[in-house]
């Protein structure tokens, strides 16, 4: 049964449903009783029309929650799989197959994971959080805990607390592989951040690629994942600055035969070569000894094997101020060699365990700027010196000071508690001098950096007197100015390697230009162009403080494990470059008679551009692009592929295999699988 309705339309509405009546052949009622039927059920019990671009609206929106739950979803797998999934440090090439075949387990265990919750319908996210509420007991004690253990005062607990309860994001990292059929020893969870009351810095570093994971017990014991227990001004007084004079007493022996030199000359009767061959001795033995100091600083830490071998160089200093000839001037100056041979690398080292790990490169900076005070105590101040006392009174002066700071060092500086080691094979030095792009790097590191420790270390005084003629006094002067330079330089490349610290591109691009720029003051000094004598040698001595970049490359190459010995590495062939610029200088100045006790221009003419004709070789070698192979490294900024077991390198260069992360996410710009 029907009813009957009187409808008041409008003309315009009358003539559209007439229209649509004639055209389907449909009578007005049926057309009605379409339009009623076509409208969603809840909005017609409201008694509510709705427009069919309302409806359209209504789906996107559904769509777009569904999308957002897909992406959500989609995010917290990779998070899943970020925490399930570890590396070792370095592999052999005998050990990749068994390597890759881990990793394509710890992948099927987490497929297998993933399968058995969709199965179950059991939502990430509801699982996630269940979990972290469950843990909330144990998160709660951890500020009361870590303010006992520490001394830490009420303010630092509070925002240690705070940090602690921020798992929403990512920063709290709870591993869940034994509940879901993984081991310890192959998942384990990363430590929480630095507090930022301890980072002095409001941005948190990245996590993920740039922390080095180890296998076992030791995960995520990583640089800037260490709380410490000592903080501000305690932190710079008990270890960056007994560290910083160790440095300083380092560029200062390093600088000061070339005050002495032509004291020694006439006192010891040493020709140009047997002058070189004493004040160069000093960097052979420093190259034969970075490796075997860069091992024990690793094993047994900075403390114990800076404050020992300050000793023996003060013990050096005493028997070189009582040498009678050149045996015993070259005996003494090897133990000088030998006593301060730890002193950059065990700073670096220092700073790497003790200071946050963004703040690693400018430290080392600061470290750089004021050891190079050394370099300046080396000429007016200790030509002030001389006017007291002669070389053998100075020297006896070092040896006593350098006791002193021996001490210090064994005093104040404390012990840090080295993370236990994994089961892992440690990286070896052969694969660290094997590494690709180290092999890259070194030479020409080491021939602008040795080159400028060369120089101002011994041969820019002589030059300055037989090519320029100048005086005494204007040669200190000139030696004071690159004393100076050589310090703000350190400053300026500890700030620009700290700003580009995450860009392992950037630092080599900046190391190409001072490169570039340590060649032309070079080729300026021997073609004598007219260039500001001042500027060449400002930009020689800048260069000798360098390794602030170097050392901050290197840190992106290999992991904290083994970062003395990478540093040591390179660090060798710093100070092998300088011995054998340094020596070879002074046999070819020898190839030319003296003309009124000076050598001729052409002398060190020849001499300087047989070092730049070598630097210019490393680096073309540095700057030519280099195809990308087949490798699994865990790099900032590389772009990592899963391909057939394997890890592709897609944005730098690549080093030898680990074992693999399957699955690298990064919550701030997605997933890459």
């Amino acid at each position: 049964m029907t009813k009957k309705f009187s409808v008041r339309l409008s003309e315009e509405a009358a003539a559209q449903l007439a229209e649509l009546a004639k055209r389907d052949g449909l009578s007005r009622a049926a057309i009605v009783r379409q339009a009623l039927a076509s409208l969603p059920e809840q909005d017609v019990a409201r008694g509510e029309g709705v427009s069919s671009s309302q409806a359209v609206d209504a789906l996107d929106n559904r769509l777009e929650r569904i999308e957002l739950g897909l992406k959500t979803l989609t995010e917290i797998t990779a998070l899943h799989a970020r925490y399930y999934l570890a590396m070792t440090p370095y592999l052999d090439a005998t050990q990749n197959r068994a390597a890759r075949q881990r990793g394509q387990e710890r992948f099927e265990v987490f497929a297998q994971q993933v399968k058995r919750r969709d199965d179950q319908d059991a939502p990430l996210v509801d699982e996630t959080i269940g979990r972290v509420r469950a843990k909330q007991d144990a998160i709660a004690e951890i500020p009361t805990k870590m303010e006992a253990a520490l001394g830490l005062t009420s303010e630092s607990s509070e925002e240690l607390s705070r940090r602690s309860s921020l798992t929403g994001s990512g920063e709290l990292r709870i591993s869940a592989a034994a509940e879901e059929g993984g081991s310890n020893s192959s998942f384990a969870a990363n430590r929480a951040p630095l507090p930022d009351f301890l980072l002095r810095n409001s941005e948190i570093p990245r996590q993920g690629s740039a922390n080095r994971l180890a296998a076992g017990p030791n995960i995520g014991r990583s640089r800037g994942s260490m709380e410490s227990p000592i903080k501000g001004w305690c932190l710079i007084a008990s270890v960056f600055l007994p560290f910083t004079l160790g440095c300083y007493l380092t560029f200062l022996f390093r600088s000061i035969n070339g005050l002495i030199s032509s004291q020694l000359k006439s006192d010891m009767g040493l020709g140009a070569a047997d002058l070189g061959l004493v004040t160069s001795v000093y960097f052979l033995i420093l190259a034969a000894a970075q490796v075997p100091i860069g091992s024990l600083l690793d094993r047994f830490g900075p403390r114990r094997i800076q404050g020992g071998l300050l000793l023996v160089a003060a013990l050096g200093a005493a028997l070189f101020a009582k040498s009678t000839g050149f045996g015993s001037l070259l005996i003494a100056r090897s133990l000088i060699g030998l006593g301060v041979a730890a002193a950059l690398t065990a700073g670096l080292k220092a700073i790497t365990l003790w200071f946050p790990r963004e703040r690693v490169a400018l430290v080392n900076g600061y470290m750089i700027m004021f050891g190079g005070l050394g370099a300046v105590s080396a000429t007016i101040p200790a030509d002030r010196l001389l006017e007291q006392v002669d070389w053998r009174g100075m020297f006896e002066l070092l040896a006593a000071v350098t006791a002193a700071v021996a001490i210090l060092i064994f005093l104040v500086v404390p012990e840090r508690q080295r993370p236990p080691q994994g089961a892992a094979t440690p990286l070896g030095l052969k694969a660290i001098f094997g590494n690709a792009r180290f092999v890259r790097l070194a030479p020409l590191s080491a021939t602008c950096i040795g080159s400028a420790w060369s120089m101002q270390g011994l041969w820019a005084a002589p030059c300055l007197g037989d090519v320029e003629g100048f005086d005494r006094e204007t040669i200190l002067t000139y030696l004071f100015a690159m004393g100076v330079v050589l310090s703000i330089a350190g400053w300026l490349f500890g700030k620009l390697a700290h700003g580009l610290s995450r860009q392992s591109a950037g630092l080599e691009k900046v190391l190409a230009v001072i490169a570039t720029l340590f060649v032309a003051a070079q080729l300026a000094l021997i073609l004598r162009l007219p260039v500001p004598l001042p500027f060449s040698w400002g930009v020689v001595a800048a260069i000798g403080a360098a390794p602030v970049i170097s050392f901050a490359i290197i840190g992106n190459y290999f992991p904290l494990e083994v970062s003395a010995r990478a540093n040591g590495a390179l660090n060798t062939l710093h100070f092998a470059w300088a011995f054998v610029a340094q020596y070879v200088t002074g046999l070819v100045l020898e190839q030319w008679p003296q003309v009124d006790g000076h050598y001729p221009t052409i002398a060190y003419q020849t001499a300087f551009g047989i070092c730049v004709a070598i630097q210019l070789a490393a680096l073309i070698w540095f700057v030519v692009p280099r195809p990308r192979h087949e490798v699994g490294p865990l790099m900032r900024g590389s772009r990592r592929e899963f391909r057939s077991g394997s890890v592709l390198v897609g944005a730098v260069e690549p080093t030898c295999r680990h074992e693999m992360i399957i699955v690298e996410s990064d919550l701030r710009s997605g997933i890459e699988w």
